[in-house]
């Protein structure tokens, strides 16, 4: 049922009778009776006794006599509407004869700025000296407003007369005072050597760097004129300076520039025998061998620890200590696709603790053959050569792989668990 809005004073003419309707709950109806009562006592305020008259008397037909007609009956024409009987506010132009309201209906004070028209006060109303500064806006005054010859001393401010005041040419020596023109007055490249009396510039008036090549003569340029220390690789032709300008024992690793230090300027304590391209640095327990047939090796107490092939594979017999992160960034990868079923595959895997036949060390971890059934990318093969010294290729587990699979499978632990917890 759609009620009458019975949030606001409403009265009887805006009943809808129509409502509740027949299939309208009992509590729309309670609504709507409560509506009623609320419209009654808005229509009708001040009632709080019983009415008497009839319905003809209600509405006041011609001819009713009733104490009410009586007493309208005797008001006339003269004393219907006063003062008393009107509203605050009900009074507006409408009700109002063209010209009746003179100076006499004005109360002191009453008309201020939004009652007058635009334009409609002229010189003539106002009272001579009644305008002072408080009645003029700011920028109001223009040139129009000041008798010829009226802006003398008095008038002008401090520092209120600039450039755009005077008139070209007007400012003669006769106006500067002593002492008045610096160097902020004068013009840029103003001052000419006509103006500069002879032998007046020293030391102190060149800037610095200001005399170059041109402002001096061929051959005037003597050691006895160069400071120590002023002359500069910058300064020096290339090729010029050989061994013969080396002080012994000048040189040191600061002045070696990387890389430039090859096989042959070293003074070898082991040299490799047998194939040319092969260098050995360091004596004949620890050194280190740029093997060319194999790569980079690193010795130490005779025996090989590190080797650093040339597809860049790095063996090391023992632990590696190392701080890094794996370039892991998507616009270098194609083919990406999720991993599906991890927790089946994570199922199939077996922790396991074991010991390494070299060195016996005890460690614990997963078996490649057992990830590379069911995560085939993350097992590869490599020799290691460290390891046996035989040529064999050794399965090799990327424990970095077996993230996205650990990932995956949380996820789907994850999933049930939420599953289980909404039953």
């Amino acid at each position: 049922m759609a009620l009458e809005d019975l949030t606001g004073t409403k009265y009887i003419d805006d009943l809808n009778s129509s409502n509740p309707a027949a299939g309208d709950n009992v509590s729309e109806g309670d609504d709507h009776i409560r509506g009623i009562k609320n419209v009654l006592k808005t229509t009708f305020p001040s009632i709080d006794g019983a009415i008497t008259a009839t319905d003809t008397e209600l509405n006041y037909v011609d001819g009713v006599t009733s104490a009410v007609q009586t007493q309208l009956d005797a008001i006339t024409a003269n004393d219907w509407v006063t003062a008393a009987r009107m509203a605050d506010n009900s009074v507006d132009s409408d009700m109002y004869v063209d010209g009746s309201i003179d100076t006499a209906h004005f109360a002191a004070g009453s008309v201020d700025g939004p009652a007058l028209a635009t334009n409609s006060v002229n010189s003539a109303e106002l009272i001579d000296g009644a305008v002072d500064l408080s009645h003029m806006s700011d920028n109001s005054v223009d040139s129009r407003c000041y008798v010829d010859g009226s802006i003398d001393n008095a008038h002008l401010a401090a520092n209120s007369v600039d450039s755009a005041q005077y008139v070209d040419d007007s400012i003669d020596t006769a106006h500067y005072a002593a002492g008045s023109v610096d160097t902020t007055a004068l013009g840029a490249d103003c001052v000419t050597a006509a103006k500069i009396g002879n032998d007046v510039l020293d030391s102190e008036h060149y800037a610095a760097g200001s005399i170059d090549a041109e402002h001096i003569s061929s051959e005037a340029v003597t050691t006895a004129k160069i400071a120590g220390g002023n002359v500069t690789v910058a300064k020096m032709a290339s090729d010029s300076v050989d061994s013969a300008q080396y002080v012994d024992g000048s040189i040191d690793t600061a002045h070696i520039a990387d890389l430039n230090v090859t096989g042959a300027k070293l003074a070898l304590d082991h040299r490799s025998t047998g194939n040319a391209d092969d260098v050995k640095v360091g004596n004949q327990y620890d050194y280190i061998w740029a093997d060319a047939d194999v790569g980079l090796r690193f010795i130490t107490n005779n025996a090989e620890e590190m080797r650093l092939l040339d597809d860049g594979t790095l063996h090391v017999d023992g632990d590696v200590i190392a701080f890094s992160t794996t370039i892991s960034d998507e616009t270098l990868k194609y083919n990406i696709n999720p991993v599906d079923f991890a927790l089946d595959k994570i199922k199939q895997l077996k922790g396991v603790t074991f010991n390494y036949l070299k060195g016996n060390k005890a460690s614990a971890g997963l078996l490649a053959q057992d990830v590379e059934k069911v995560m085939p990318s993350a097992v590869s093969e490599r020799k290691l050569p460290l390891h046996t010294g035989d040529d064999k290729s050794y399965k090799t587990l990327h424990y970095d792989s077996m993230t996205a699979i650990l990932v995956e499978a949380i996820k789907e632990l994850t999933a049930k668990v939420e599953k289980l917890e909404k039953k």
